[in-house]
């Protein structure tokens, strides 16, 4: 607002006939103070910003200070959604509070609420992480003092907002409404609405974080706002007409209603409400894709392995066999979540379908090139879900058997020194350590199931070349590299183990200084070159032909001259 009133009047002054003596509230719009201001939000130093609205808003008459308080709160909560540590974040929430202390006139219901949710955005997403066993001790513990603060914080505004709202509905039933009063109706409508959806939600990650039952059965009564259940009922699925899910806030309160029951174990309940949402034709698309993991998560929870291997198969498109022509991967979260589910329960119970959806899970993940993932799931969980058979099972045991070996390797050469670990080790216990994964490694590749996995075929027998060069073997490493680069032939992928098959063959000709071992790299050299000649590798191989006297001086020259000089 006030960086508008300054624009406006800086155009004024540079119209014709400008010479005239200003008016007072544009003399205001052009203060030093504000000119400050307008410079530091042009160039976003929202801090810096926030320092200065805090010294005007202390020096400013209290009568006064509304403007300057919504502008500062509004800069609390971009900073508050940009936090990333505990304590940068607690101190934008005291920043926050302060304010409303400065500026009662400026504690107003739609500015608490945007303070809160700015809070409350970061808590969902620790708690969601959680969910998926990827989030700290410590923000979980931060994420659950933030959602019992919360649903106090919206449900006092809400609480005040349907105040208002009752004030105004009986100024309306009057028939003495002004179209100012209905306005503010609708207004209050809004707020208590916003207040009460979140007030839920928080309440659901508390039960979800804690494993407690009273706030979810809370948060039930705060969502029955939103669904036609007001004045602290429980929700139900009958009372909500299928056209109000046209209101996305309003279908996501049902789905919260949802998740709410199957956390108290009514898993019927919980179903009832996301087939209410997903069977209205009202409801967006976009959330009706949201509810399959939804249902993966109460389905999970109830144990109900049987149905929730069906909506796995319906949601992989796969046959009865976990196979087909039409197979699709599950997306990412959704094998993550699947994996936690099983890892964690009880084998006892139905412990086939459970390790076969295990299976499926961590399958998945290598087929999303996700492997990182299934490693840390692995050392979290331990390797059993994996089984002794498949590619699976042996290549994400040969990656942990090279990590390992890589980890000694670098405690051999101290751990300041990183360039020692590049070079093969010296131990013969590490040296053995790596021949170990090699042929982990081999025997991964050697399943039959392997040809499933080309991408991750391919890397196995990358770091199976890995593994054979760190023991010293670097001759035989480079024929493995060259084999996987086979397996992909002259495509980008194949860069990789085509390049490290040359640096393999470098280190076996310097080491034998045998004729028929240079002439293996430079032929090597040659099909790199031919293969990806606009590779960045590319200058240094040539001057490699060089040393190699493979290319003469003229021809290295002009290759070497067409390098850009930031190369």
């Amino acid at each position: 607002m006030l960086f508008a009133s300054a624009t406006a009047a800086g155009v004024w002054l540079c119209a014709p006939g400008a010479a005239r003596a200003q008016e007072p509230d544009e003399e205001a719009a052009t203060t030093p103070d504000q000119a400050v201001e307008s410079y530091l939000e042009r160039l976003g130093l929202k801090k810096l910003l926030a320092d200065q609205l805090e010294r005007r808003l202390a020096q400013t008459p209290k009568d006064l200070r509304l403007p300057l308080a919504e502008k500062l709160g509004k800069i609390y909560v971009d900073l508050l959604g940009a936090a990333g540590t505990t304590e940068e974040r607690q101190h934008w929430e005291d920043k926050a509070r302060n304010l409303l202390v400065l500026a009662p006139d400026a504690d107003s219901f739609d500015l608490r609420l945007s303070l809160n949710r700015a809070v409350y955005t970061r808590a969902e997403d620790i708690a969601e992480r959680q969910r998926l066993r990827m989030a700290t001790p410590d923000e979980v513990a931060d994420a659950e003092r933030s959602f019992r603060s919360l649903v106090t914080q919206f449900q006092e505004i809400g609480g005040k907002a349907n105040r208002r709202v009752e004030t105004l509905e009986h100024v309306e039933q009057t028939g003495d409404a002004t179209d100012a009063a209905l306005a503010d109706l609708a207004d209050a409508r809004r707020q208590r609405s916003l207040a009460f959806y979140y007030a839920g939600w928080s309440n659901y990650y508390l039960a979800m974080l804690t494993r407690t039952e009273q706030p979810a059965i809370d948060a039930i009564r705060d969502f029955g706002w939103l669904l036609n259940s007001s004045s602290g009922r429980s929700a139900t699925p009958d009372r909500v007409p299928p056209a109000m899910f046209q209101y996305e806030h309003v279908a996501r309160a049902a789905i919260g209603c949802g998740m709410c029951a199957g956390l108290r174990g009514n898993d019927n309940e919980a179903l009832r409400w996301l087939d209410a949402v997903e069977q209205s034709p009202e409801t967006a698309e976009s959330l009706k894709e949201q509810i399959v993991t939804r249902r993966f998560v109460v389905l999970g929870q109830a144990k109900r392995w049987a149905d929730l291997e069906l909506l796995v198969r319906r949601t992989r498109r796969a046959d009865r066999s976990g196979g087909g022509p039409d197979l699709t991967p599950l997306p990412t979260v959704l094998a993550r979540l699947l994996a936690i589910m099983t890892l964690e329960a009880d084998k006892r119970i139905a412990g086939g379908p459970i390790e076969g959806l295990a299976k499926v899970a961590l399958g998945d993940l290598v087929a999303r090139k996700e492997v990182a993932q299934v490693l840390d799931l692995v050392n979290r969980y331990g390797t059993s879900a994996l089984g002794d058979q498949g590619f699976i099972a042996n290549y994400v045991r040969a990656l942990q058997a090279y990590d390992v070996a890589r980890k000694a390797h670098e405690a051999e050469g101290g751990s300041a020194d990183e360039e020692a670990a590049e070079e093969p080790a010296r131990t013969p216990s590490v040296i053995n350590q790596y021949r170990a994964a090699a042929t982990m490694f081999e025997a991964a590749g050697r399943e039959s199931d392997a040809e499933q996995f080309a991408i991750e075929r391919v890397r196995a027998a990358t770091m199976r070349g890995r593994s054979l060069y760190y023991a010293g073997e670097p001759a035989a490493a480079a024929d493995v590299f060259l084999d996987a680069w086979k397996l992909v032939g002259r495509t980008p992928a194949g860069e990789e183990p085509l390049w490290l098959a040359v640096l393999s063959l470098d280190r076996a000709a310097r080491q034998s200084q045998t004729e028929s071992a240079r002439k293996k790299l430079n032929e090597t050299v040659t099909l790199f070159l031919q293969t990806y000649p606009e590779s960045a590798r590319a200058p240094r191989l040539t001057l490699m032909q060089v040393s190699l006297g493979a290319v003469g001086d003229d021809e290295a020259l002009k290759v070497l001259s067409a390098v850009p000089k930031e190369s």
